[in-house]
């Protein structure tokens, strides 16, 4: 193994680590079985659809797949720190919108 190459390995087992973690525990382990627990009252108030609840799950793969791209050139452009910082902030803001929604529209948001 060159020098190059450690140095790469020792710079990229983080962001290796931390894409892992997310599909393992964040999507498939938490998010499904909860969105049910977190938005039924909701989904209830609104009278929302089969359909609109699979396509608030839908969507949320979509983006989530769609900006984890991002994150690599996001570390190297600024740091890791940063980029977690960012992803913690968007995800409790989101969270808050779906809180005080008062529609299945800004659910999906």
């Amino acid at each position: 193994m060159s020098t190059e190459q450690r140095t790469e390995l020792k710079e990229g087992w983080v962001i290796i680590v931390a894409t892992v973690l997310q599909y393992v525990l964040g999507y498939p382990a938490t998010i499904l079985p909860m969105s049910g627990i977190l938005f039924g009252p909701k989904y209830e108030a609104f009278k929302t659809s089969e359909t609109e609840k699979a396509f608030t799950v839908g969507l949320f793969t979509v983006f989530m797949n769609l900006f984890s791209i991002f994150v690599g050139p996001m570390v190297e452009a600024r740091s890791s720190r940063f980029v977690a910082i960012l992803a913690t902030f968007c995800q409790v803001s989101g969270l808050l919108i779906c809180a005080f929604s008062n529609s299945t529209a800004l659910i999906m948001i």
